[in-house]
């Protein structure tokens, strides 16, 4: 009897322990509806708003290049001077032979009015004239050809040639950008394509300057589709005064398409199990279940939900690696 006494005691002892169920401390958070952002992630290149190759297209010596590598020039600035001395000598014979014609057309025309001459000497003298005039301006064309002048406000690139060089047509002297405003290309999915509006801004960061955001608007959208990446290109605008951005830079930037309502929670609510995501919900009775979810995009460390949640859950912020389906947890403040 003793002995089935102490037995009897034990297992109550025991009963009492097992009926205490030890709460492990846990933080939670609450499923928020919020507006999310769409952005789509892309890289592109950048060029200038206007571009050009400052070229020769005459055959002749350079006589001056007024300019050094990297200059900033104005529209009409001169560039280079070539060799222009027969060209000029010609101008002024045939200015001078303009002076002439015009001499004559004046005499011929006292003498029609006396009835000296007869009217087609007159119709004959303006047609000489034209054509003194056509010299004058072919020769004054030629002499504009060996003079090249900045077509637009911009920086040079490096001179590839110098004074006393024999240029022929389509030699490229330099460059000229017009780097004020600069121009991002960059592809988007055949998928995206109906959320690409122009006006809508962007955000581009370049790895030669860490930290820096530079903020500019799509101004265009392709009209055709590469049938082999399934892509159009994009272009964006992005003003850049001081000149950080050079044509060809690699730029990486984000684009908004669209404002969302979403459920949200932080990212690090989430675990895995093979290809699923879950979370643990608290329950009413302080017991944690788990939930498996559909998420979509992340951003800034949170994550929005689709499936699988409700706003208003309590859902494990911290700590679900300690958790099992159905322990009790208390929630840190």
């Amino acid at each position: 009897m003793k002995k089935m006494g102490i037995l009897f005691s034990v297992v109550c002892y025991m009963g009492l322990i097992c009926s205490k169920v030890i709460a492990l401390p846990a933080k939670a958070t609450t499923v928020l509806e919020m507006d999310v952002m769409q952005k789509l992630q892309a890289v592109g290149t950048t060029s200038p708003e206007h571009a050009v190759s400052i070229r020769s297209t005459v055959t002749e010596k350079i006589v001056q290049m007024p300019f050094r590598d990297g200059d900033r020039v104005k529209k009409g600035d001169i560039l280079v001077i070539l060799e222009k001395s027969e060209e000029e000598a010609q101008l002024i014979q045939a200015k001078a032979q303009l002076a002439e014609q015009e001499r004559e057309l004046k005499r011929i025309e006292s003498l029609v009015r006396q009835k000296t001459l007869p009217s087609a000497q007159l119709d004959e003298q303006r047609t000489k004239l034209e054509e003194a005039k056509a010299t004058v301006a072919v020769n004054e064309a030629r002499i504009a050809d060996r003079v090249i002048a900045a077509p637009f406000d911009g920086v040079l690139g490096f001179r590839e040639f110098s004074v006393g060089a024999l240029l022929t047509p389509g030699d490229i002297i330099t460059t000229l950008d017009k780097q004020d405003v600069m121009q991002l290309d960059f592809p988007v999915p055949e998928r995206h394509l109906a959320s690409i509006v122009t006006g809508q801004e962007i955000e581009a960061h370049s790895i030669s300057y860490p930290g820096k955001t530079f903020k500019g608007k799509v101004t265009a959208v392709d009209s055709r589709v590469d049938p082999g990446t399934r892509t159009a290109r994009v272009r964006a605008q992005i003003p850049n005064p001081s000149g950080m951005m050079r044509s060809g830079m690699l730029m990486t930037l984000e684009l908004t398409t669209s404002v969302l309502r979403r459920l949200v929670i932080p990212e690090a609510s989430l675990f895995q199990i093979q290809r699923q995501h879950f979370v643990f919900r608290v329950k009413d009775d302080m017991t944690v279940e788990r939930v498996s979810v559909v998420i979509a995009e992340r951003q800034d460390g949170m994550v929005s939900v689709l499936e699988g949640l409700k706003a208003g859950d309590k859902v494990i912020a911290e700590g679900s690696n300690r958790l099992r389906p159905g322990m009790k947890v208390e929630l840190l403040p």
